[in-house]
């Protein structure tokens, strides 16, 4: 019998696609802009106001697409990060499959000076508070979109896989955001690739290029955000 009180659906049991030990309920992005020492002088200068409408974009597609029942949250650092090392450093001798290669060198440069108390650009106030999973997104002023996944869950030919090694993170070309070319579709490309970062596999055959489903993961990767879903 109903005593007046309003019914409510009970919020959904979110995690890590694969993995139910690890929560999605409050997810954390921490996004950082990344130039190379080589490219600094490329620096976009509106560099914040693309992220940050980038990642309400995201904001908003995740929310209505997981049914309000995950909260994710997004901090930017406050100054572009010059890196250390010239692009082919980062970059190697080849970009394909989306750069993981810079993806590993720059996360990796990164977790020493920006996560560490003792590196040279770590910020108490950028850090925390932490939400239940956390996820670091690189807009790189260079080539790539890939992103990191946990091991044990199947990914694609974009993704590199880790055991426990911290926080996974996204790397993502920075053109994807500002270039006439390409920024009608960036965020639909940071969200697959956010996807990945929540345990979600591509849904195309890397070799063939094959649609295996219409989402984000899979044919709708190539679609704008509005027009596109999660399976």
């Amino acid at each position: 019998m109903n005593d007046g009180a309003l019914l409510t659906r009970p919020p959904a049991d979110v995690h890590l696609a694969g993995n139910p030990a690890i929560s999605l309920r409050n997810v954390t992005a921490k996004v950082v802009y990344f130039l190379p020492a080589d490219l600094s002088t490329e620096r976009d200068p509106e560099w914040q106001e693309a992220i940050d409408g980038t990642m309400r974009a995201e904001q908003n597609f995740f929310k209505f697409q997981l049914d309000n029942a995950v909260r994710f949250n997004y901090k930017i650092y406050g100054q572009p990060i010059i890196g250390r090392e010239n692009h082919l450093y980062y970059d190697s001798t080849t970009t394909d499959r989306g750069n993981p290669h810079a993806l590993v060198y720059v996360r990796e440069e990164i977790m020493k000076r920006v996560f560490s108390p003792d590196g040279d650009l770590f910020q108490a106030d950028f850090i925390g508070p932490s939400g239940d999973y956390e996820f670091i997104v690189i807009v790189y002023g260079g080539t790539g979109a890939s992103a990191m996944i946990y091991k044990e869950d199947n990914g694609g030919d974009d993704v590199v896989r880790i055991d426990d090694d911290g926080d996974p993170a996204i790397i993502l070309s920075m053109g994807f955001l500002t270039s006439p070319l390409y920024r009608e579709f960036g965020p639909t490309v940071l969200a697959h690739e956010i996807g990945h970062a929540f345990g979600l596999p591509d849904s195309y055959d890397a070799k063939t290029g094959v649609n295996l489903e219409p989402d984000v993961m899979g044919e709708g990767r190539r679609r704008i955000l509005t027009s596109t879903y999660i399976s």
